[in-house]
């Protein structure tokens, strides 16, 4: 009887956890589903906005830009940082050569 009333319980177990499997699958379908709904209307809304003239866009669902950047451009403002531009080094202290750059390094030891 001890066997028979295990096997039971075993079962009942066994039903449980596919019950609770199968609800957090159904959750996690229905969230992915939602996300990707949402995800739709938003393109939808985008392109039904999106007129001929470039410059008119709605920011509604926009995430706001960088530090440094304008809102309305994607490129750097007057404000952002200029330190890293490549025209903006100061070539003076770089020393000129006539040579070659060649890779080869001579050391003169005398």
């Amino acid at each position: 009887m001890d066997a028979e009333l295990q096997r039971q319980r075993d079962q009942e177990g066994f039903v449980r956890d596919r019950e609770e499997r199968d609800r957090r699958d159904r959750d996690k379908t229905r969230r992915n589903r939602d996300k990707r709904d949402k995800a739709k209307a938003r393109k939808a809304a985008a392109a039904a906005n999106k007129n001929s003239d470039p410059s008119v866009a709605t920011y509604a669902e926009a995430p706001s830009p960088a530090p440094g950047f304008d809102h309305d451009i994607n490129r750097p403002s007057v404000s952002a940082p200029t330190r890293n531009r490549p025209d903006d080094r100061d070539r003076d202290d770089e020393p000129a050569t006539a040579e070659p750059a060649t890779g080869l390094v001579i050391h003169d030891d005398d």
